[in-house]
């Protein structure tokens, strides 16, 4: 449910990267644009597709230990965590570009809750 260790987990990191990104948006528009470099800057080359591939792997261990909780049913941990980071990635790139959304901690949790739980009618 919404108050699993994994929701847990997911809310944490989704408000840690919103309070970052709102605390200094010049880094994270800085990130972006290293990132979208990689190819071409060595050291972007160097550093992000570790570092990146390490958070991607991290979100999808804490999947899969959910799985084996019995939180969630077996799936595709890889699919799972590109919906996740595509979610917050997205919220973050639209706060940078037009100042919406608002990033909060309200926004995170309901990130976390779509992207596990699936689509729901709001009560």
């Amino acid at each position: 449910g919404s108050g699993s260790k994994l929701c847990q987990q997911y809310r944490a990191v989704a408000r840690a990267l919103f309070r970052d990104a709102r605390r200094d948006p010049a880094l994270w528009r800085f990130i972006f644009g290293m990132m979208w470099q990689t190819p071409t800057v060595p050291a972007a080359h160097e550093l992000f597709p570790h570092s990146y591939g390490h958070a991607m792997d991290l979100l999808a261990q804490a999947l899969e230990a959910a799985v084996e909780r019995g939180e969630l049913p077996r799936g595709n941990a890889e699919l799972r965590v590109l919906a996740f980071a595509g979610a917050l990635a997205e919220a973050i790139s639209r706060f940078l570009i037009l100042g919406r959304p608002a990033l909060t901690d309200r926004l995170a949790d309901s990130l976390v809750d779509t992207v596990i739980h699936g689509w729901k009618t709001e009560k």
